[in-house]
Order: C-alpha cells, then sequence, then structure tokens
C-alpha cells in the first residue's frame, strides 16, 4: 500500500506557497506515494470558539469545511503544511486551521506519529518565515507528530523562500531543488517507517 501524504496549502490563493507544495507533492508521487493537495482557501473554516473537551468529543459543532478536511488529516501518513508569511507569521486562514485541530487531540491525538513537514515563502528576507515555520512545527508538536525537514546536504528546519510576485518562487533553482528534496526525503522516512 502506498503513503498517503496530504499538502495544505495556507495560503488564501495559488501563488508561490502552492508552486512549491506542488513541487514537494510531484516529487513524492513520482517516487511512488499518493498524494492530494487542498487549499484552504477553497473552504470556510471559522476560527475555534475553544468548546470544552465534552463537546469535541461529541464532533466539532461548527458546521463548516474543516470537517471534510479533519478526515484527510486523519488519513494521512505525512502533513506537509505551506504558509506565506502574513505579519510575521503564518496566514490567519492557517491559524484557524491549526486551532481547530485542537478537536483531534482532545477525540485521541488523531495524528500521533504521522509525519509533519513545514514549508514556509514571504515577501521579503527577515519577512517572518522563521516564525511561521516555528508556528508550523508547534502544531506538528502539540499532536505528537514526527517532524523532518529536508535532511541532507543543508538540513534545515524545513524550506523557506523569499518571493514577492506570484511565479517568482518557481524562477529560485535552490528553492525548487530544496521542495524536491523535501518530497524525496518524506518518502525515505515514510518508508523508514514502514509506511
Amino acid at each position: 500500500m502506498s503513503a498517503y501524504i496530504l499538502g495544505i496549502n495556507g495560503s488564501p490563493r495559488k501563488g508561490n506557497t502552492y508552486a512549491m507544495l506542488k513541487a514537494v507533492l510531484s516529487e513524492a508521487s513520482a517516487r511512488g506515494a499518493v498524494t492530494e493537495l487542498v487549499n484552504l482557501g477553497d473552504y470556510e473554516i471559522r476560527y475555534c470558539m475553544g468548546h470544552p473537551k465534552e463537546v469535541c468529543e461529541k464532533g466539532c459543532p461548527l458546521d463548516d469545511g474543516f470537517g471534510e478536511i479533519a478526515g484527510k488529516l486523519i488519513d494521512a501518513d505525512c502533513i506537509i503544511i505551506g504558509s506565506p508569511t502574513f505579519m510575521g507569521d503564518v496566514s490567519g486562514i492557517l491559524k484557524n486551521f491549526i486551532d481547530r485541530t485542537v478537536h483531534l487531540r482532545r477525540i485521541g491525538f488523531k495524528l500521533r506519529d504521522k509525519v509533519g513537514v513545514g514549508l514556509v515563502v514571504g515577501a521579503h528576507t527577515g519577512g517572518g518565515q522563521d516564525l511561521a515555520l516555528r508556528t508550523i512545527h508547534t502544531f506538528f508538536l502539540k499532536h505528537n507528530m514526527l517532524v523532518v525537514s529536508e535532511g541532507e546536504p543543508s538540513s534545515q528546519s524545513g524550506v523557506i523562500a523569499v518571493a514577492r510576485e506570484v511565479g517568482e518562487v518557481e524562477k529560485d533553482d535552490t528553492v525548487m531543488k530544496e521542495c524536491r528534496r523535501l518530497g524525496e526525503r518524506v518518502v525515505e522516512v515514510l518508508r523508514m517507517l514502514g509506511r
């Protein structure tokens, strides 16, 4: 059975973050993984109301697009989250999404031991990419997931890019190479884990 890798585009548009995720997923697919890309901008995702555990155990009472995506998260072997930087951190829609996953913790840590990978793009150097990536990694750690980077030779904490105009990131050979390496590395790790 092939590993299922779910990409989450935390951008409200299909621009540079989308292009980076497509590069990662394309490489993973070429190596035998089943991949899917969810664009959060295609869904209405309301902010978390902080319902008590007893309410969450019965299912999140908010009726929006999150419910459909939650099932995909549970089914995935690996979750790759990409975000543009908005005001020095992840996008608002991604933060809503992250907060809503508290439901999956409260019903038995449904994302435990899944592989988690982050990538971020900002318009400027020092545009908050490191902080946004830390927010994504914190999401993974809060769910007891296994955080993976692109590995050698750079072995950074995830792919970080600088791109101002839509399509600019695709012209950055280094970033695209790191994205492809990330796709390769994810499949490698999933195989080591027997998935």
